[in-house]
């Protein structure tokens, strides 16, 4: 019995839900009318028809009233003679290992599913646990073969017609937050008869179908199965595989049963492909090439910012930097968690002394960045892809301002910095730039981490007279470039500075020994190799033995041998007293 039926031959009420209807008894007790409809109609789980009468009117009376019986409010029958407006849309057969029906599952108009056993007029399983659908057709495939999940009967039906075999459990999706209607026995029993196979599950496009689709991954993928959910390219929200498949051809289908290419395949390269990769493209010509980590690494106050300050408002404007061509200019962020109140006077002075014409956008984040937080990281990530040009240069100033708490030494922690800066490297094709402190070696502070993951390392050193030079420790695709030097400018009321000078060549400036020769007049006390070192930073190795030499021999140096700090010999050296200078 329809609705529309209940409607018809009970008028006047009004359906206070969607499966129940309240309306006025027509029985002779009620001749004088209620104050309230006090005869309800409710549609039960299985299908039924529950009638009730507030003052007890017996339901066979009720029916008969207007000429239905009993009958009238079953679920649709065994014998093929169902209640108008109740004939099923489809009926599934559950069968058993060996091809045997044990129950039917009917689909009812608006969605509605009842089962019962073969043969017996009575809805309901009777405590029967029900196998998965399309058993035999399961046992039928071979080692290897892909299986469809899906999440009812009409989607595995439609599947196997596109020539996958599939199957369904019984009772369908159970929604987000409830208990998984996918029992532990399906996965068990899949893993024991068909754990060579794999699986591919066809999730519904709800709330409810994909926190199915997600319970049975998980239950399968635990028990070691072949399991991956399929990915089917323009599907709609609250669409299923049968909508999808009714839209898209069967080449497209099979794009979709095809196995994604593992991660490592992805990620591996052949010889003639390694043999055709393209050369590393420089940024700026013979300094440091784009996509790469640059390291910029000094004492405090030896002009790390003003040299960064530098090359990024050059790459915003184009042209050239250094006597070098910028080849790939463009727009830049620039982290300025060292910079403090000098920031905005160095920024006002750079534009008085170069102008501020600039083809792209210098943004500026003004504090630090946190680069061991994977949070901020990301937020920071995403955050970049607002912009209106994606930034060809990020700056670091400093790297130990971004990384407190962290330490430096430790390299699992310096790790998941370099990891965090080369997923940004990667996301927008940005050469990273990274400030950083020397160490009581001379050296780039902190663990190796830093050197090693860097294309380019670039010590810079201020020297006498304001002088601040860039040498170049390491250059890991081409040819490391001639030291050259700047001149750091005051400017304006503020006394902020820039560089000048900058096209100065290596001919130009003063020779090593003067620099050092001035060093230790300046110092005035002995020091050692080590120390000279630290304190000049252009002068490493070979060419400060050479120096010393050459000073030595002149006269103009002292060099005296003392016991280390461990117990060694060791040489020091002073400036010769003026007075004592040789003719």
């Amino acid at each position: 019995m329809t609705r529309e039926e209940i409607e018809r031959l009970y008028p006047g009420g009004r359906w206070t839900r969607p499966d129940h209807y309240e309306t006025r008894c027509p029985l002779p007790a009620h001749e004088r009318g209620d104050r309230r409809p006090g005869l309800g109609f409710t549609w039960a789980a299985d299908g039924r028809i529950l009638v009730y009468c507030q003052k007890g009117c017996a339901t066979e009376d009720v029916l008969g009233a207007t000429g239905l019986t009993m009958a009238d409010l079953a679920p649709p029958s065994l014998n093929g003679q169902y209640s108008p407006g109740r004939t099923p849309e489809a009926v599934y057969v559950y069968r058993d290992a060996v091809g045997e029906a044990v129950a039917e599952k009917l689909r009812l108009p608006g969605k509605k599913f009842s089962f019962r056993l073969p043969g017996r007029l009575e809805w309901g399983l009777q405590g029967l646990e029900l196998p998965l659908y399309h058993l035999p057709e399961l046992l039928a495939t071979q080692s290897g073969d892909l299986i469809g999940i899906a999440e009812g009967e009409k989607d595995v039906e439609r599947l196997t017609r596109a020539g996958l075999p599939a199957t369904t459990n019984p009772h369908g999706a159970a929604g987000r937050g409830k208990r998984s209607k996918w029992k532990q026995q399906y996965t068990d029993w899949l893993k024991e008869n068909l754990a060579d196979r794999k699986f591919l599950i066809f999730a519904d496009q709800d709330e409810a179908g994909l926190a199915h689709a997600e319970s049975v991954y998980e239950s399968l993928s635990k028990a070691g199965l072949s399991v991956r959910v399929a990915d089917m390219p323009g599907i709609r929200a609250g669409e299923d595989v049968s909508d999808w498949l009714g839209r898209h051809s069967e080449a497209e289908f099979q794009e979709v049963l095809k196995p994604p290419p593992h991660p490592l395949t992805l990620k591996l390269l052949s010889r003639d492909q390694l043999r055709n990769l393209p050369p590393p493209v420089w940024q700026i010509e013979d300094f440091f090439f784009e996509q790469s980590i640059v390291e910029m690494y000094g004492e405090n106050n030896h002009g790390k910012s003003l040299v960064g300050m530098d090359i990024a408002l050059n790459i915003v404007r184009g042209g050239s930097w250094a006597g070098r061509a910028i080849l790939k200019p463009g727009a830049v962020v620039y982290v300025n968690a060292d910079g403090g109140p000098g920031f905005s006077p160095r920024l006002r002075a750079w534009e008085q002394a170069n102008g501020t014409e600039a083809t792209y956008e210098f943004w500026t984040y003004p504090t630090e960045l946190l680069l061991r937080d994977p949070r901020q990281m990301s937020e920071f990530s995403e955050g970049l892809s607002y912009l209106p040009d994606p930034p060809v240069m990020l700056f670091i100033d400093t790297l130990s301002q971004c990384i407190p708490g962290v330490n430096e030494n430790q390299q699992e922690e310096m790790s998941l910095v370099v990891s965090h800066l080369n997923a940004i490297k990667r996301r927008y094709g940005t050469t990273i730039v990274l400030l950083h402190h020397v160490g009581k070696d001379g050296m780039s502070r902190g663990s190796t981490v830093i050197p090693g993951a860097a294309d380019t390392i670039i010590r810079i050193a201020k020297q006498v007279d304001e002088l601040v030079e860039l040498v170049c420790d390491k250059q890991r695709d081409g040819r490391k470039f001639e030291p050259f030097g700047f001149t750091i400018e005051h400017h304006g009321a503020d006394q902020g500075v820039y560089l000048a000078q900058a096209e100065a060549s290596h001919e130009t400036r003063p020779g090593r020994e003067d620099l050092l020769l001035d060093l230790l007049r300046q110092q005035g006390d002995w020091l050692t190799r080590e120390q000279i070192g630290i304190r000049t930073l252009a002068l490493r190795g070979g060419s400060l033995h050479r120096a010393l030499k050459k000073l030595v021999t002149a006269g103009l140096i002292q060099e005296e041998e003392r016991q280390g700090d461990r117990g060694a010999p060791a040489k020091i050296y002073r400036a010769v007293p003026g007075d004592l200078i040789p003719p």
